[in-house]
């Protein structure tokens, strides 16, 4: 996908030697900072997810593709992200999970599983053309854009359940706007479709926006739970 080649210039930029150094440093570097947490909490449960991120990063690209097994593809990223970014916080500061944290992980993992789901939809006319067997591909550009849609506006209520009105309003705004999304290209040829969601779609300004609503939310929920305390 043109619009997506910021990687690849980057790469031809450096030279494949040192962007293989960068990636080598930066894999180096975050197993470090997974161990030192190991080290400091005594439990090696950190160091192990760490690995497995690492190993999941690579099986998503290189045969046999991680990106190619359907779903199962965007329940390992948005699994990982959730773990990592939601789940591991709550457990090194209180050592347990409690039933907030599981409804304010499962509304993270919708939200995040939607934004996975239009990103990759972006890419289904190049992916073909690469032979890449991706879960868009199989399913259809529209209809993929559509459960996206439908997993946030789920994220949405849940956010709503758990008295978020800011984080609620952003969920339910990005849930909106992939129903809107989906009415643009359903009636579309499939190279204009990915021409389409990649113009009007970013998953880095997405996922930023739909995380800064929620971490807001929560550290909100947090300082009121202190007042009254």
């Amino acid at each position: 996908n043109p619009s997506k080649s910021s990687v690849a210039r980057s790469v031809a930029v450096l030279g494949r030697e040192r962007a293989l150094s960068l990636l080598v440093t930066e894999l180096v570097v975050g197993l470090g900072l997974f161990g030192l947490v190991s080290t400091a909490t005594g439990e090696p449960l950190y160091l192990a997810v760490g690995a497995a991120l690492a190993l999941a990063g690579f099986r998503y690209s290189y045969p046999p593709r991680l990106k190619e097994v359907g779903v199962v593809n965007h329940l390992v990223t948005t699994g990982a992200d959730v773990v990592t970014g939601v789940v591991v916080v709550p457990v090194l500061l209180t050592g347990t999970v409690g039933w907030e944290t599981l409804v304010v992980t499962t509304a993270v993992f919708l939200y995040a599983f939607g934004y996975h789901l239009v990103h990759q939809a972006a890419d289904a006319y190049y992916d073909r053309h690469a032979r890449v067997d991706t879960f868009a591909r199989r399913v259809g550009t529209a209809r993929t854009v559509g459960y996206a849609a439908a997993t946030t506006g789920a994220a949405a209520g849940l956010c709503l359940a758990l008295g978020y009105p800011g984080a609620t309003a952003v969920t339910l705004g990005a849930a909106l706007w992939y129903v809107s999304l989906y009415h643009r290209v359903r009636r579309e040829p499939l190279e204009r479709q990915s021409e389409l969601l990649a113009d009007r779609f970013s998953v880095g300004a997405v996922a930023t926006l739909l995380n800064a609503a929620m971490a807001v939310s929560v550290l909100l929920g947090l300082s009121d739970l202190s007042t009254v305390v």
